[in-house]
């Protein structure tokens, strides 16, 4: 198990706090492009604000907290 796989297990406060973020996460994955790696579809969403955030820091949290939660392997299903 590499540290990316450990880590993706642990819950943090940080992301607890950030709420379930259904809005924003059904966002994200309405323009997902599963022929893009997820650091590439993350960094699509972090410069369009796709998501329509309000301001840089909450779309940066938001990205962050759509890269710990969600692998696009398993979360394929939840985007369609």
């Amino acid at each position: 198990m590499t540290i990316a796989e450990s880590r993706s297990r642990v819950v943090s406060s940080f992301t607890i706090i950030k709420g379930s973020l259904i809005e924003e996460t059904y966002e994200a994955f309405s323009c997902w492009d599963f022929a893009l790696s997820k650091t590439e579809n993350l960094y699509r969403i972090r410069e369009t604000n796709s998501i329509g955030a309000k301001s840089q820091h909450w779309l940066r949290d938001v990205v962050f907290v759509l890269s710990r939660r969600f692998n696009p392997g398993r979360a394929r299903p939840t985007a369609r």
